[in-house]
């Protein structure tokens, strides 16, 4: 995501960062802070709550690990990997909805 990021918003000049999505959606600017603090705050708080580590020193067995996401219930490890690449997807598909409402105005 990091990248996709660079790419879509690097020569964004500063005027249009913070300019809302379609309907009242995220900025560039907000999706780089949500991204970021979910990152950070959400996703990594929560592997830290499951002990484990990294990713690759997850024993085989260890990947049924579950805990309870508020709004959500119970998720195993083996959850997050596609939990977050979804996230990912829906703001690449913001990001690249922001651009076609930018261009299209």
């Amino acid at each position: 995501m990091p990248k996709h990021l660079s790419e879509r918003f690097a020569s964004l000049p500063v005027g249009e960062a913070a300019v809302s999505g379609p309907g009242g959606g995220f900025s560039p600017v907000e999706q780089c802070w949500h991204l970021a603090d979910l990152e950070r705050e959400g996703f990594g708080v929560r592997l830290r709550r499951l002990y484990l580590a990294l990713i690759r020193s997850i024993a085989s067995a260890d990947w049924s690990r579950s805990g309870t996401q508020e709004g959500v219930g119970k998720i195993m490890l083996c959850d997050m990997p596609h939990m977050m690449a979804q996230h990912d997807a829906s703001h690449r598909a913001e990001i690249e909805a922001w651009f076609a409402n930018q261009r299209g105005a």
